[in-house]
């Protein structure tokens, strides 16, 4: 349609560009001390201010030019998993955000300090043999089909 998509989503799933993917936290640590985290981290940003949190749930605003965006975080405690979105809610259609929400969700979870981006610890044991880039290299190494390699484990028997 030629007109930006100021959204990133853990959920975008099917639009790669959009896509971001969830944080793990680490065995242990309480989802209120997950929520603290976060929002010490929105904090520290002086365009960020949280609007409302649960013990599970946390939603800010960002202020961007002329442009308001919410960002929203659900953290689910059975999977230590931080899922979110950050979109434009407000503000003149059209406007890109420059990849902004991307950043800005980054940057959070820098500054959070415990945070990791779902399967990075898979993805950093099979760096130096394949590298691979964003959700798309993940689902075709999970598929096996990066590097070719591995696929023999499965098919052959040792004999």
């Amino acid at each position: 349609s030629g007109k930006p998509n100021n959204c990133v989503s853990t959920a975008s799933v099917r639009q790669l560009d959009n896509f971001m993917a969830p944080w793990t936290y680490p065995k242990g640590m309480p989802t209120t001390e997950v929520v603290a985290r976060i929002k010490g981290a929105v904090s520290t940003n002086n365009r960020l201010e949280v609007l409302d949190q649960t013990d599970t749930t946390l939603q800010a605003q960002a202020i961007r030019n002329f442009c308001t965006d919410q960002i929203q975080f659900l953290i689910n405690p059975e999977d230590r998993v931080i899922t979110f979105v950050s979109q434009q809610v407000d503000g003149p259609d059209g406007t890109p955000d420059f990849g902004e929400n991307r950043k800005r969700l980054e940057d959070i979870r820098r500054r959070a300090g415990v945070f990791n981006v779902m399967g990075s610890d898979i993805e950093d044991a099979y760096m130096a043999e394949s590298p691979r880039q964003g959700a798309f290299g993940q689902l075709k190494a999970f598929y096996g089909i990066q590097s070719g390699r591995g696929f023999e484990d499965v098919l052959l028997d040792d004999e």
